[in-house]
């Protein structure tokens, strides 16, 4: 008999001697029922499976039943799975995060496990999280120490993407034991305590989005001071060469890695502000071997800050060859919102004569989608309940303009 059925066992034994003796006391059990089992039967029925012990229950509606009990005594997680290949589980404890992982084998057939930690500080073993290996998408939010348990046999375990928001800490040196193919999140809250891992998460080159965001206002965002980007970086690092902005506090850093370039925009905010940017840069790394070298640094136009939404996961850079001329060109994207669309970008031409990138006032603002095959864009403008509106764009004499 396992552990579950001998608890019920001793629940019902204890019930029956309890209405034992109420019956006993208010002298109305004059007759010993035959259905009720002898003293021997009993204890027999709490070390065999054989017999089923004939029980009635004795409580009402309004009682607690024993799987109410039970239930809240076995601390299970709250678990929902879909049909799409997602488990959501959110746990409360650190009852509740062991009960998961002796389950995680119920789950070999999901690709994604979003893990919701309630605020708590239990520490989460991504080397358990992962020792079935299915899982090739993870989510870790609101709480929870993010740490490896045997470093030594966890060693870059592919995933397609990692995204952590408003975790307690993560432990040094984490993020070079996972590697992460399509999209790194990072999002940093009140609560964090430990070292941010800026420079770990940058240097995941292999990674084709990062995203790294900050909502702590005590410490003054992800970086706070002049000194503080040479510290962390070399100096030909983009972020170092990032003009200082005095009155402004960097808050988001977004990154795409495409072919030998590193693109990368940092969104300053207004200290008083979690949503009123007051500087965007741009910068372009060559990152070809250990050689990474800044080789542009580009400011989005302040008359365009009022138009730039925050995001909280997708990168706010795509390079595309806009004009048609062969050479890539940043479509920086100021909400993302509108799907599959660029939204409220601002598009930086690359001139290959001049060697360097330059603004293009005429691209439309609105990008949905760029047709290499035919040479031009095609603008869509959201119309709300009246539809949306499109415009088709071509490429001539230096200006993207709307096709006749």
């Amino acid at each position: 008999m396992d552990a579950y059925s001998l608890r019920k066992k001793v629940i019902q034994i204890s019930i029956l001697s309890m209405v034992a003796i109420v019956l006993c006391g208010c002298g109305k059990w004059q007759k010993q029922d035959e259905t009720m089992p002898s003293e021997k039967e009993i204890f027999d029925e709490t070390v065999s499976d054989e017999k089923e012990l004939p029980v009635k229950p004795i409580f009402d509606s309004s009682a607690d039943t024993f799987s109410e009990i039970l239930e809240e005594d076995i601390n299970m997680p709250e678990i929902e799975t879909s049909s799409s290949g997602w488990v959501e589980v959110t746990i409360r404890n650190g009852e509740e995060y062991e009960v998961l992982i002796n389950m995680l084998n119920d789950f070999t057939d999901y690709y994604r496990l979003n893990l919701n930690v309630s605020g708590m500080s239990t520490t989460v073993f991504l080397d358990e999280i992962l020792a079935c290996g299915n899982f090739t998408s993870l989510e870790i939010r609101n709480g929870g120490i993010i740490a490896i348990k045997n470093k030594d046999d966890f060693k870059d375990y592919p995933l397609g993407s990692f995204q952590l928001y408003n975790v307690f800490e993560i432990e040094e040196n984490l993020l070079n034991h996972v590697s992460v193919s399509w999209l790194l999140v990072f999002e940093l809250g009140d609560s964090y305590t430990g070292d941010v891992p800026i420079k770990e998460l940058l240097n995941k080159t292999d990674c084709e989005e990062i995203t790294i965001l900050s909502d702590k206002k005590a410490e003054g965002g992800l970086l706070y001071g002049e000194e503080s980007y040479a510290d962390m970086f070399g100096k030909e690092d983009s972020l170092c060469q990032v003009p200082y902005v005095e009155d402004g506090i960097l808050r988001g850093i977004y990154r795409q890695n495409k072919n030998d370039y590193s693109y990368t925009s940092y969104e300053f905010y207004k200290p008083e502000s979690e949503k009123e940017i007051c500087a965007v840069y741009i910068g372009v790394d060559y990152r070809e071997g250990n050689d990474e070298k800044c080789i542009a640094m580009l400011q989005i136009p302040q008359n365009r800050y009022s138009d730039i939404h925050r995001t909280d996961e997708y990168g706010k850079i795509r390079v595309e060859d806009v004009n048609f001329d062969g050479y890539e060109d940043i479509c920086f994207r100021g909400d993302d919102s509108y799907l599959d669309g660029y939204d409220l970008c601002c598009v930086f031409l690359w001139n290959e004569q001049e060697k360097r990138y330059k603004i293009c006032d005429s691209a439309p603002r609105y990008i949905r989608y760029i047709d290499s095959e035919k040479k031009r864009l095609t603008e869509t403008i959201p119309g709300g309940v009246q539809g949306d509106v499109y415009y088709i764009y071509e490429y001539r004499n230096g200006y993207i303009m709307k096709k006749n």
